[in-house]
């Protein structure tokens, strides 16, 4: 069987050697090239990097792609809002730091998005790390599991300040897939009217599922729902919104976009896996 065609295209060629290797570590052949020029559509993943002058001639080659071909995209220096922008080109499935783009993330994502087995908290982790799950139907059972995940957390010795953010982010996270992602099967929101007042005697049928594991240098949460009614464009739309005017963020109660926005803005990696229709997980990455 032919193995897949990756392509990394940078101007820098240490940097494009380095790369290469993760690439051809999940299965594909990989070639080096330096130009937009150089990207083709034969290929199954592209990762360009973004570098101070081949901006627009790079987003003009990926947004040429078709088909199943995916493609990641490398920026030199965090910036939540150009990272965004990047993914409303179509094949674009991420946009990461050059400098955090490791080994370890570039064959998980690589690995994602050539063979489609998304979902699941361990993929982010090395082998036998145990993975802390549990089940969410209620309000309560939504306080608890933040309860626990926090107690998890302090257990381990880390710092307030990542405790603190860990608690932030899922407490978003929890609510939007509490109440935000019930649809009906026509796809209305179920309970997208009901007040916060009244979320207490709400039981879901579909619990979310929240998991939480760390090995030593990583803390990984993840949650997911089983309704699967969030859309890519929906979360681009969110984040750029966000992260261009605070003062333009959407506070209807069911209004998901500064929920994403804060998660987004407070962890290192921030994944969404969609499975439209069946399932939307969202995995939150703490560098430690």
């Amino acid at each position: 069987m032919q193995n897949p065609r990756s392509i990394v295209c940078t101007p820098r060629r240490t940097d494009g050697r380095a790369w290469l290797g993760p690439l051809g570590a999940v299965g594909t052949t990989a070639s080096l090239v330096e130009s937009p020029a150089g990207i083709t559509n034969d290929a199954s993943l592209v990762l360009g990097h973004l570098a101070d002058d081949n901006g627009p001639a790079l987003f003009q080659a990926l947004g040429r792609l078709t088909g199943e071909t995916a493609s990641v995209v490398l920026v030199s220096q965090p910036d939540l809002p150009r990272m965004v922008e990047a993914l409303q080109i179509p094949s674009v499935r991420a946009s990461l730091v050059e400098s955090y783009a490791d080994a370890r993330v570039l064959t998980y994502v690589a690995a994602k998005l050539l063979w489609g087995d998304i979902l699941g908290l361990s993929k982010a982790l090395p082998w036998g790390v145990r993975v802390h799950s549990e089940a969410v139907n209620t309000h309560d059972e939504r306080s608890q599991a933040l309860e626990n995940v926090t107690r998890y957390a302090r257990a381990l010795g880390l710092r307030g300040k990542y405790v603190e953010a860990i608690e932030l982010v899922l407490d978003e996270l929890l609510m939007n897939a509490l109440y935000n992602a019930p649809v009906s099967s026509t796809g209305q929101p179920l309970f997208g009217e009901v007040e916060a007042s009244q979320r207490a005697s709400l039981t879901l049928e579909r619990p979310v599922i929240l998991q939480a594991a760390c090995d030593g240098t990583h803390f990984v949460t993840s949650v997911r729902d089983s309704y699967g009614s969030l859309r890519r464009e929906t979360i681009i739309e969110y984040l750029l919104r966000c992260a261009r005017s605070k003062d333009q963020i959407e506070r209807k109660v069911s209004g998901a976009g500064l929920g994403l926005y804060l998660a987004a803005n407070n962890v290192t990696e921030f994944i969404v896996n969609l499975l439209p229709g069946t399932a939307t997980e969202i995995v939150c990455l703490f560098d430690l």
